[in-house]
């Protein structure tokens, strides 16, 4: 007879960091957290491993000095800073529950500093060709101009977008009820005049036999239109108007950037953009400060008090 073998349980020092992951993930996706997120913690998992050149490695033999290692390896590449603080974070999300699950002492992640990238926005110019109203009677033409201009009133995120139904528009109160957002909050902002026309002809022209629980922006099929599919018709509708830059998530950009440069509140903005703290919000602010400066004076409170006053100055060299 062979010798029994018994069943023991794997110490923490022998748990790999692969093996985690697979258990972090499954908690995850319990939690509601879109494959694309737990997508992104894989890959910058990987990137991170193969900086160590060791894709078994056991979770307690990694330390800080593995980060600083990951971080200076990436710099040399010349990988952006944002990049890199992509990955950071994605990591950070990781070990922390690591290290609250008892697997790992806690490893410090601090996010680099760098120069921000500048957010591309679309320019005025462009803003007018794609604003104008499609000549014919073409569904998806007519989706994409109606999508834009809610994006430019709204910012709204591509998913939110696809997931609104018919219901979460009240036009009477001229009201919004967004139920699909980043971060799962169900929110309700107002909807401006502007969009209210846009939305009454394009209802009145392509959805008016829709019921309550049917997509707004739908596809041809009447079903769900997809994240991709509205990317795709998005570019589509722009290159048939000769503008090339073609981002759906630019638009997003473009209105926070004109809603800073109209002299918007940022307490506000954070809302319509539907960010959790001002911190990201801020970023936004800071990236268009350049844009605060056209026409500052006319909303600035100083020179507003001033002109009101008639007040005017005039300088006068001092005697010696």
């Amino acid at each position: 007879m062979g010798v029994s073998k018994k069943i023991r349980k794997k110490t923490t020092n022998e748990v790999t960091v692969q093996e985690l992951f697979e258990i972090f993930q499954v908690e995850k996706r319990t939690l509601g957290v879109e494959e694309k997120t737990i997508r992104n913690y894989r890959e910058s998992l990987k990137r991170f491993l193969l900086s160590l050149g060791c894709e078994d490695i056991c979770a307690v033999s990694l330390g800080k000095e593995d980060v600083i290692g990951f971080i200076a390896q990436l710099q040399d590449e010349q990988v952006k800073p944002a990049t890199i603080n992509h990955y950071l974070r994605d990591l950070r999300a990781f070990f922390n529950w690591c290290s609250k699950s008892g697997y790992m002492e806690k490893i410090e992640i601090k996010l680099i500093k760098g120069q921000e990238d500048t957010k591309e926005t679309y320019t005025d110019e462009e803003l007018k060709i794609l604003l104008a109203k499609p000549q014919n009677s073409n569904y998806c033409e007519w989706r994409s101009w109606a999508v834009i201009n809610w994006i430019l009133a709204t910012g709204n995120r591509e998913k939110t977008i696809c997931s609104l139904k018919m219901k979460d528009i009240n036009m009477q109160e001229r009201e919004i009820i967004l139920r699909h957002t980043k971060n799962k909050k169900v929110q309700i902002v107002p909807m401006s005049t502007e969009l209210s026309f846009v939305l009454r002809q394009f209802i009145h022209d392509f959805r008016s036999d829709a019921d309550e629980e049917d997509y707004l922006f739908c596809n041809v099929a009447g079903e769900r239109l997809s994240e991709d599919a509205l990317k795709a018709s998005i570019r589509d509708y722009n290159l048939s108007r000769g503008v090339q830059r073609t981002s759906v998530h630019v638009f997003r950009h473009t209105f926070a950037k004109l809603w800073i440069r109209n002299g918007g509140d940022v307490f506000r903005l954070q809302k319509m953009l539907g960010h959790s703290t001002l911190d990201m919000t801020r970023k936004y602010v800071n990236l268009f400060s350049a844009d605060l400066r056209e026409g500052f004076d006319s909303y600035n409170p100083l020179d507003k008090i001033s002109r009101g006053k008639g007040m005017k100055h005039s300088v006068k060299k001092r005697n010696v």
